[in-house]
């Protein structure tokens, strides 16, 4: 087999998997909360949500310490409408 070299090819990488999710845990202050809109009783939904938000806070964790900034604490309750998450330090 034969291959052909080639010069000034730009090198690309095109993304591959999901898009991560961003939430504002940046932006909340103690006390703060949103609601993430879903069905409360659909466990693997309510487990998938909280997947997503486990990743994104070590992201923002990542960089609240590259910056030099405190991230806080995160919890989250089903409650009517879907699943809450609360800033509570």
């Amino acid at each position: 087999m034969n291959f052909k070299i080639e010069r000034d090819v730009p090198f690309s990488v095109v993304p591959r998997g999901r898009k991560p999710m961003y939430f504002p845990f940046d932006r909340m202050d103690v006390g703060d909360s949103f609601l993430i809109q879903c069905d409360p009783n659909n466990k693997k939904e309510i487990e998938n949500w909280r997947r997503k938000l486990s990743v994104s806070k070590r992201r923002c964790l990542l960089e609240a310490e590259e910056a030099n900034d405190e991230m806080g604490d995160f919890k989250t309750a089903k409650v009517a409408g879907g699943l809450r998450v609360w800033r509570v330090k």
